[in-house]
């Protein structure tokens, strides 16, 4: 946000907060028709003002089975105008989530596990989900699902940036996507990215990743 203010989302709170340049604290959303939300994880903010948020239970001790967990479901959800819409309730972990430029797709990472001859093995994909002038979902489908899911990394955080390339965090590295959802090339390394920002004029991006914070020059 502008002046220096942040949207959080907070996960030992179980909550959406709004951080003042002076360091006061506003909850903005915390449940959902009466019951907690999960542990929201991730955010993106649209020029109206609306938020969209994934709300997934990795904060939770117990994650799905957490006695904590009110909702049945791992949402994403909109806020707008202190009202809290679900978009969707069928992804099993809903994790990154973003915009593209014009505002009329907002994508969103999952990943699903599948058992397979008593083998946990995971289905990572992209969601697109295309949004009227009113920021609502229209349609949705998936988008990119991850070449190889076996490779170290999951699906966290990501951004697009001004062409409406995607860069998102997931198996092997950081995987570039362009509008269409070719894969163009991944960036690889030594430990599993969890989110990034892209610098002025899409010349860096800067990467958490653990305990590591990257800077990456790029072509």
């Amino acid at each position: 946000m502008h002046g220096g203010e942040l949207l959080a989302c907070e996960q030992g709170s179980r909550s959406i907060t709004w951080i003042s340049s002076e360091g006061r604290v506003t909850t903005l959303v915390d449940s959902y028709k009466g019951r907690r939300l999960n542990s929201p994880n991730d955010l993106c903010r649209s020029s109206s003002g609306a938020i969209y948020f994934t709300d997934p239970p990795w904060g939770l001790t117990g994650l799905n089975d957490d006695p904590q967990k009110e909702l049945p479901y791992s949402g994403v959800f909109m806020l707008e105008n202190g009202k809290t819409t679900l978009i969707d309730s069928t992804l099993s972990w809903p994790n990154g989530i973003a915009l593209s430029p014009d505002e009329k797709y907002l994508y969103v990472a999952n990943m699903e596990i599948i058992q397979v001859e008593e083998e946990e093995q995971y289905d990572v994909y992209w969601m697109r989900y295309t949004l009227n002038d009113n920021g609502r979902v229209v349609d949705r489908q998936v988008f990119f699902r991850a070449p190889d899911s076996s490779l170290p990394g999951g699906p966290d955080g990501m951004k697009v940036d001004q062409n409406g390339n995607l860069f998102v965090t997931g198996p092997g590295g950081i995987l570039v996507l362009d509008s269409t959802g070719n894969h163009l090339g991944t960036i690889s390394l030594p430990i599993p990215a969890t989110n990034l920002a892209i610098g002025p004029g899409n010349r860096e991006i800067f990467v958490t990743a653990r305990s590591t914070i990257y800077r990456i020059t790029l072509k």
